[in-house]
């Protein structure tokens, strides 16, 4: 759905700022309900979170399609992201509820993955479906998905779940009392998201100022994605073996490494070996900040945490776009911009090293 919304807004009138604006209200959504949905899913289960937030995100889609002017798609939109929201938080405080600490990394570098081959599979199946359908299928081609996501966790086995009576005051105060973590494994984890939104922006940019032919550009970029997809299990197998520094460490110094080598490109060659560094950076981090979150959350205020945890990085994520634009246009190009994000990096790797536990031993994989 997110590649047609800004084309959704436009074919109901919208001018190109306003479509920009409904397409960033799922963002604004996901900000919106972090904290809630912290207290939500402790007060409710993570299961039942699971079922009650997709179908909420369906009902938000069919708000969308089933009343078509730009306000009821701009309320649609904003309550996917709270829907959305709410599914994440529940999904992640799950896996970390239920799979025991040698196995997490894995379970959790393959929920990863899924992101990754959702969000290359999901453009080809929106231009298929408008294809053949028109644009308003697609708005009914995801509720349906979001349907099935909540028959799936439906009819999965239950398990046992500690519900708590929490409250957004709770909230407030396990995040003051486990700021320690939320300043440390937090800000790491948020400069891994920084990087990966740098990137997202930053290539297509790159080509643009080079006058790299869009098609190539598109093949490039998608080569380092089908690099990600094939290398994602490895980022978890990495870190439960031999700790979450060494998926952590590559990521940061990688992606840091592959930003200032924005200086060099001068062609599409270049910018090919760019876009590979880069894909094999953020392959190693495929689940790392889910990882990282699960493994600080304590055990008696896991959704409370993660609500505050999932902030941070959501918010560090919706700044980078602004900032990044903003910091082109004061230093004239893209390259000193990707500079500073760089050093941003290596901040975050002084921070890990600092922050991120030494593993006490060498788990066997299985």
């Amino acid at each position: 759905m997110l590649p047609i919304l800004p084309a959704a807004a436009e074919r109901l009138g919208a001018s190109l700022p306003v479509a920009g604006l409904i397409a960033g209200l799922l963002l604004v959504g996901v900000l919106l309900a972090d904290l809630p949905a912290g207290v939500l899913v402790a007060r409710i289960g993570e299961r039942q979170a699971m079922i009650y937030s997709a179908a909420f995100s369906a009902v938000g889609i069919a708000t969308s399609v089933l009343i078509p002017n730009l306000l009821f798609l701009g309320i649609g939109v904003l309550l996917v992201g709270l829907g959305h929201s709410v599914f994440g938080l529940a999904r992640q405080v799950y896996i970390a509820q239920h799979i025991p600490y040698s196995h997490r990394a894995r379970a959790l570098s393959i929920i990863g993955g899924t992101f990754r081959v959702g969000a290359f599979l999901g453009p080809f199946l929106s231009a298929l479906v408008i294809s053949l359908f028109g644009i308003p299928a697609v708005f009914l081609f995801s509720m349906l998905l979001w349907l099935l996501a909540a028959t799936v966790v439906l009819f999965t086995k239950e398990v046992p779940e500690k519900l708590t009576a929490s409250s957004m005051r709770r909230t407030f105060q396990i995040a003051k009392r486990e700021r320690g973590q939320l300043l440390g494994v937090g800000i790491v984890a948020m400069i891994v998201v920084v990087l990966r939104t740098t990137r997202t922006i930053g290539l297509p940019l790159l080509a643009i100022a080079l006058g790299i032919p869009p098609e190539t550009a598109a093949l490039y970029i998608g080569i380092g994605g089908a690099i990600e997809l094939s290398l994602f299990y490895i980022s978890g197998q990495v870190m439960d073996r031999f700790g979450r520094r060494w998926a952590a460490f590559p990521t940061l110094i990688g992606m840091s490494v592959g930003n200032l080598l924005f200086f060099t490109v001068n062609g599409s060659s270049m910018f090919l070996v760019v876009t590979v560094i880069l894909a094999f950076a953020n392959a190693f981090s495929s689940g790392l900040v889910l990882v990282l979150g699960a493994d600080a959350a304590p055990e008696d205020a896991r959704s409370e945490f993660l609500a505050s945890f999932r902030l941070l990085i959501d918010t560090g994520a919706a700044l980078t776009s602004p900032v990044m634009s903003l910091m082109i246009l004061i230093l004239g190009s893209l390259a000193p911009t990707m500079a500073i994000f760089s050093g941003i990096g290596m901040v975050g790797f002084v921070l890990a090293r600092k922050f991120l536990p030494k593993p006490k031993k060498f788990l066997a994989s299985s």
